[in-house]
């Protein structure tokens, strides 16, 4: 049985590829969860509450910037890689990238520009001011990144994905450290802002390298121009790319609206509830901060698959290959339970135990212990997303997340005043609930 498993591994693409991301995942969390654990330290939960305030709303704009152009390049490069049109394939890369610079060094410039105002009126928060203008620089290397990911994702080689994984991490944390090294040495003061200036040159390390290797791969991509085999022409590739980016875009942007609301009201609802102000900011920063931090780490294997699952849906339905999306439906649904069930006993069982020893937070023990709950659900969900996006459905998966994030803004409102923090745990676990649910029967209707 051993050589014909091993005959089948190296034979996947799909499953070399999830194990690539899956341990360069669970790497870079490692690498994360140790960090965390300093600077939880040394900044206090007050700093790292700042800090996850503000991170929200950059992920908004970031997404907005790559999520939806990333997507379709990974797409139409798996389509291409099915049909052979690699001129086409190439025409449409540079294209999608184009269009992703364009758009990031857009609202990178309005987000340093106009970080004041949207730190005071958005946030509520003055002092998340710096790292929104800060993070804007990151834009541009950070849109780069992305869109080359889905080049590497499209064509099933998962190798440059996991390793700018890492050297994201390692570049963002060791930038960090000297820096606070340095500071020490020298007796100076330091602030939370240098945890964002970390990001800025883990994202523009990350682009350089994927760039180097794009640029190496895709000189092998030669084309020939026979007919079947002709470029795009330009405004066709433009609106190709759109008919699908556009869509996701607007989906990631409204979302990420919604959560940057979600995010910025928890604190708001907190002092409703009768917190002062930091305590209010520090509840929030261990919720955010630490102990969803813990929950998500399994997840990096559930979203290593996602991600290899959308080219492979892809190519699937360009075959018209049902037997084989109809699988990969049954093996998702097996496989987000299983693991996120595990996950489930475990956070149960050794939550407190984990707050304690990595964060000294029996707050954070506590949260975990409550979060394990979502898991199951949440892992369900991821796969199911990326098969519909993958299915060229995304407009379903958008109106899920719309809903299920609209459930969680509803118990901030209107049940963390009633019963503190646990009111929004409570609409964590209802709407991971209703987010599953839903995702699971529309994958089935688009399956059949």
């Amino acid at each position: 049985m051993l050589p014909k498993l091993l005959k089948r591994f190296s034979a996947s693409a799909f499953l070399k590829g999830t194990l690539f991301l899956s341990l360069a995942g669970i790497l870079t969390r490692i690498m994360g969860f140790f960090f965390r654990i300093l600077i939880s330290r040394v900044f206090q939960e007050k700093g790292m509450g700042i800090f996850q305030l503000s991170m929200p709303l950059i992920t908004l704009f970031l997404g907005f910037s790559s999520t939806g152009i990333q997507i379709a390049i990974s797409k139409y490069v798996a389509q291409f890689s099915v049909t052979g049109d690699t001129c086409k394939m190439k025409r449409y890369i540079w294209v999608g990238l184009s269009m992703g610079l364009m758009i990031s060094c857009s609202i990178g410039s309005i987000l340093y520009v106009f970080s004041g105002e949207i730190a005071n009126y958005w946030l509520h928060e003055p002092l998340c001011a710096p790292l929104l203008k800060i993070a804007a620089i990151s834009f541009p290397p950070s849109t780069i990144h992305a869109c080359l990911n889905g080049y590497f994702i499209g064509k099933k080689e998962a190798k440059v994905p996991a390793y700018s994984q890492l050297l994201e991490q390692a570049v963002r944390i060791s930038t960090v450290l000297l820096v606070l090294w340095f500071c020490k040495w020298q007796q100076k003061g330091y602030s939370y802002a240098l945890l964002m200036w970390g990001n800025v040159w883990g994202e523009i390390a990350t682009c350089l390298y994927s760039y180097g290797a794009f640029r190496k791969h895709i000189a092998l991509q030669h084309c020939s121009l026979t007919k079947s085999n002709q470029q795009a022409p330009f405004f066709q590739t433009v609106e190709d790319i759109s008919r699908l980016a556009v869509p996701l875009s607007c989906n990631r942007l409204i979302l990420g609206l919604l959560q940057s609301l979600e995010a910025a009201q928890i604190p708001r609802m907190l002092q409703v509830f009768g917190y002062a102000g930091s305590t209010a900011l520090s509840i929030y920063g261990v919720l955010t901060g630490m102990s969803l931090s813990v929950i998500l780490f399994p997840a990096s294997i559930v979203g290593s698959a996602a991600t290899m699952l959308l080219p492979t849906v892809s190519q699937a339905k360009t075959r018209r290959d049902q037997a084989t999306i109809s699988a990969l439906v049954n093996r998702s649904f097996f496989w987000g339970f299983s693991l996120g069930f595990l996950a489930l006993v475990g956070f149960f069982l050794f939550g407190k135990p984990i707050g304690k020893i990595l964060f000294d937070s029996p707050l954070a023990g506590k949260f975990i212990t409550v979060l394990g709950f979502i898991c199951p659900f949440l892992y369900m969900s991821t796969l199911f997303t990326s098969m519909i996006n993958g299915l060229g459905k995304p407009l379903y998966a958008f109106f899920i997340q719309c809903f299920s994030i609209s459930i969680r803004i509803m118990f901030i409102l209107f049940a963390i005043p009633l019963w503190g923090i646990n009111g929004y745990l409570w609409g964590l676990l209802i709407s991971s609930i209703f987010s599953a649910g839903c995702n699971y029967m529309v994958i089935k209707n688009l399956t059949k």
